[in-house]
């Protein structure tokens, strides 16, 4: 999220954070390390290839190219150090729209939850409980839902915003009060009750 809004320094502080807990390069999540990569890079576009930040960053970038966890770290790894005419970004604005281009794919597709887990990335970052907003997945967590808010507060107007598990930025995104969640949970698994039955 850090990245998408381009504050990079957060973004580099929280995947340091979670870099050095790990304590060794070879237990550090690959997705993490494309992350990290991905943040210094955009940070150090404008120093030169000779620059450490620079250095770290291609480094981190190889290490999530190789384990082949994401196209997107593949991609700019590819685009840093084999395109002979690739020059460090002379300014945020170049490279950030050269990341961009990564989103005109078919990769940019809802339907790809092992692309785009917002779910696992969120747990790459942080433990679930102290790094999530206040939240449930559903439909496997509705029953926790209805238990914890249905009946403590006005359900009609606390809201809620639901995301899809998968896909980029904020599409389709949808702003709901807890009872018109629950019930978009109900009317779901009535249907695929129907559907079963057929």
């Amino acid at each position: 999220c850090s990245i998408r809004i381009g504050d990079l320094d957060s973004s580099i502080l929280i995947l340091e954070d979670f870099e050095k807990s790990t304590h060794h390069d070879e237990n550090l999540n690959p997705n993490v390390a494309g992350m990290l990569g991905a943040s210094l890079l955009l940070k150090a576009s404008s120093k030169g290839k000779n620059d450490e930040s620079y250095l770290r960053a291609v480094q981190l970038l190889q290490y999530a190219s190789d384990a082949a966890v994401s196209p997107i770290y593949s991609w700019v790894y590819h685009l840093v150090t084999e395109k002979a005419d690739f020059n460090p970004f002379d300014s945020f604005t170049n490279i950030y729209a050269a990341f961009a281009e990564a989103n005109n794919s078919p990769f940019d597709d809802a339907g790809l939850i092992k692309l785009d887990d917002k779910v696992r990335l969120h747990s790459i970052i942080n433990e679930y409980e102290k790094f999530w907003p206040l939240g449930y997945v559903l439909p496997c967590e509705k029953d926790a839902l209805a238990r914890e808010w249905a009946s403590k507060v006005d359900s009609g107007k606390l809201t809620w915003m639901l995301k899809d598990r998968a896909g980029y930025g904020s599409h389709g995104n949808i702003i709901a009060t807890t009872t018109e969640v629950l019930s978009m949970y109900d009317s779901s698994e009535s249907a695929n009750e129907q559907e079963e039955s057929k």
